[in-house]
């Protein structure tokens, strides 16, 4: 017995072991070489970002620096920086005039968020728009944290600057609270500064730049100046601190590697030549070498499997047959976390899209219904009722501040609209827009003529003085609506947001708030109405070739100014000159060589001798823009047959290619896969992959007739790369297999 298991123990453990023996060494070899080239390439990376913060940073002081040198060698600053008495006499003009001098530079400089030039003899501050006094100048425009306006002014005129620039700080402009960095260069000698320009950088300018560093589980980065001031800096959001502590450095730059002395942290620093600031960041050891961490687990892992397996081999050997299935069960659950995974994304972007959608809804980017319901139907929104309108609302009370829990920052005034929105009901579409406003879009199955419009109509009306009681409840101010007519269209959309908005600009412009129907607003019959979204209307349908469109959109106009309003002979005659233009633009867009255009054009655009007849030149303009369409329709149907012809010809010649593709056909003429697919639809009525695969079984039906072909050889000879893909091709397309037709039709 003591022989068996001796044996026993040679043949199968120790064999075992010491096969497993060498993978160890080598791996725990690998381990540590990896740990130091881990350590290296984590310094060498963090070495980078920081080189590119210092280079981009240095390049931005630099611009200020000659950005500030220009506003110093100004001529009216330099001789305006003695003016004691800025409104006597002629000094207002040299006043206006310094202020003009002023360049706007944020407009083309992000980097700078505003600046000032402080005039210690005038106690004026200049911006490039704004003239103020010192004392209210700081205490309604710029005030620093909780310094009072000595201490302000103390620092930036009572000092002498030479490109001094002052850590993040707490900055509140015109009323709203920043992180700024203050760059400040005085004017004059250091005994006596004659004017001093303040430029503030906003702190996100130099964060952003820092957040590319993984300074998770507590750690940070940070900016520090020569003189050991933390500029900026960042820290993990989860562990939020004070500024960290500054730490010299014994070089330029260089990585201090994890240590018990250093608290097993890990820190890269690196040294501006230009101005001597330096940029440090400072990361766990776990977080700096979370790869070499991963390794070690993967390694202890596969050691311990493959010590377990070896011990339990003749085991599982019993249960090999189970393999299969327990691989099938493992490619069942990653290909149901990929469908997850891939459902989620596209969840996420939904909300976008379904924001993009309703924005060129409004807009009138989507006139057609052919346009509208495939995107509608993929983003699960229903607008298939009878009347649709819009109401636009106000999330903020210009006359009103929210508490300070609860600034009016646009993100949240949003989503707690949103939120108040849901709880009322969930058969109304909500839609940002900008300037603290939103947009809600009703669709009701009652149109605006039929019986039950009004008991709708005044639903969503209870609908929306719900909804100003509940803003007015948790938004702290008295919201306004306005609301536009319904429309049986959802074409008409447009026209109702721009009413709605044209209702709430009334009631927000005069001061009082509450729902204000468009059709309460007074006429003003003063004007013609022709809006630009109109006109969009009108040159798309005639670019397009749709006379029907074109014939709505004159109705409209027809309606609109001579049945509703009541124009002068001046403001009707401006009305047509504009239609007119719309015409000649056209003219000039569309090239057409048509002689009998061109004269009806040149007759419409030509002075009258005579006193216009209103409604007659409307229908000339009419005649001519319905003649314009026609021609375009012509072209475009003439364009097609040929396009339709040479797409046949090819497919019919290429088809038996197995390379042959949708992406050859728009490559060959020059457009898109989705044109290509979406015009053979509707020339043919059947899909790209439907009519080559019909004309394959076509050739392939004819040979099978033919014995001397094989089934291999008929496959390649109709496009197929394999027998296999043909043969299930053939039966889902003919209900029998190769075999079966061939016996079927023999001696046929």
């Amino acid at each position: 017995m003591r022989i068996k298991r001796s044996n026993f123990v040679s043949k199968f453990l120790l064999p075992y072991l010491l096969v497993l023996v060498i993978p160890i060494a080598i791996g725990t070899t690998i381990y540590q070489k990896t740990i130091s080239v881990i350590e290296t390439e984590t310094a060498r990376s963090n070495m980078t970002l920081l080189n590119q913060s210092k280079e981009i940073i240095d390049r931005r002081l630099d611009e200020l620096d000659r950005i500030v040198q220009q506003i110093m060698l100004d001529p009216n600053l330099i001789t305006y920086q003695y003016m004691e008495h800025p409104f006597d006499g002629s000094n207002t003009a040299r006043t206006i005039e310094m202020k003009k001098s002023l360049v706007n530079y944020n407009l083309f400089n992000t980097f700078i968020s505003n600046y000032y030039v402080l005039f210690s003899s005038s106690k004026l501050v200049m911006t490039p728009t704004s003239v103020y006094d010192l004392p209210t100048f700081y205490q309604q425009v710029l005030q620093r944290g909780d310094w009072n306006y000595e201490t302000w002014t103390n620092l930036t005129i009572d000092q002498y600057h030479s490109r001094s620039i002052e850590p993040a700080s707490a900055y509140t402009i015109e009323g709203k609270e920043r992180q700024m960095v203050t760059y400040i260069q005085s004017l004059g000698l250091p005994s006596h500064t004659y004017a001093t320009v303040v430029m503030l950088i906003d702190n996100q300018e130099f964060a952003k730049l820092l957040r590319g560093l993984d300074i998770s589980d507590g750690g940070y980065a940070y900016i520090a100046d020569q003189n050991g001031q933390i500029i900026s800096y960042i820290a993990d959001d989860d562990q939020p601190a004070a500024a960290p502590a500054f730490r010299r450095f014994p070089d330029a730059g260089g990585t201090i590697f994890p240590s018990a002395q250093t608290g097993n942290v890990m820190t890269t620093y690196t040294t501006s030549s230009y101005n001597g600031w330096t940029y440090v960041v400072s990361q766990p050891a776990h977080i700096a070498l979370q790869k070499a961490t991963y390794i070690k687990n993967t390694m202890i892992a596969i050691f311990v499997l493959s010590l377990a397996a070896g011990l339990i081999i003749a085991i599982l050997m019993a249960y090999r047959s189970f393999r299969p299935v327990r691989f099938l069960f493992q490619t069942i659950d990653s290909l149901k976390i990929n469908n997850d995974a891939l459902l989620q994304e596209m969840e996420k972007q939904r909300p976008m899209l379904r924001f993009a959608f309703f924005e060129r809804l409004l807009k009138g980017e989507l006139p057609h219904a052919d346009d509208r319901n495939p995107v509608m139907e993929r983003l699960g929104i229903r607008l298939d009722g009878s009347a649709y309108r819009v109401a636009v609302v106000s999330l903020c009370d210009d006359r009103l501040r929210l508490r300070s829990e609860l600034l009016p920052d646009p993100d949240l005034l949003h989503v707690k609209f949103k939120d108040i929105v849901s709880r009322l009901g969930d058969a109304v579409y909500v839609h940002e827009l900008n300037g603290n406003r939103a947009a809600l879009i009703f669709s009701s199955p009652a149109g605006p003529a039929d019986d039950g419009a009004a008991e709708y109509r005044a639903g969503e009306e209870r609908f929306l003085r719900n909804l100003m009681v509940e803003m007015h409840k948790e938004m702290y101010g008295n919201p306004s609506v306005g609301l536009g007519n319904a429309y049986a269209d959802p074409e008409q959309l447009p026209l109702s947001y721009r009413e709605a908005q044209q209702a709430l600009d009334y009631t927000m412009g005069r001061g009082m708030s509450g729902l204000v129907h468009f059709h309460d607003l007074p006429q003003n019959n003063s004007s013609y109405s022709y809006p630009p979204e109109v006109e969009m209307k009108l040159v798309n349908a005639i670019k397009v070739g749709h006379q029907g469109d074109v014939k709505a959109v004159f109705a409209g106009l027809l309606h609109e100014n001579m049945e509703k309003r009541n124009l002068s002979a001046v403001m009707m005659k401006l009305l047509l000159n504009d239609l007119k233009g719309t015409v000649a633009k056209l003219g000039d867009q569309i090239a057409i060589d048509d002689p009998k255009l061109a004269g009806q054009i040149q007759t419409l655009l030509a002075p009258a001798d005579r006193p216009e007849d209103a409604q007659e030149t409307m229908r000339a303009i009419e005649r001519t823009c319905l003649h314009i369409s026609d021609i375009v329709d012509r072209r475009k149907k003439s364009h097609n047959d040929q396009l339709l012809t040479n797409v046949m010809q090819m497919i019919h010649e290429q088809y038996r290619s197995s390379s042959f593709s949708l992406g050859v056909v728009a490559e060959t003429f020059r457009i898109s896969e989705v044109y290509v697919s979406y015009f053979i639809k509707e020339q043919t009525g059947v899909t790209f992959s439907e009519y080559v695969e019909r004309l394959r079984m076509e050739q392939a039906k004819a040979m099978l007739m033919d014995d001397r072909y094989s089934v291999k050889d008929i496959a390649e000879q109709v496009g197929y790369n394999s027998s296999n893909t043909f043969c299930r091709a053939f039966k889902r397309m003919n209900g029998v297999s190769t075999t079966d037709y061939k016996k079927a039709t023999a001696g046929v």
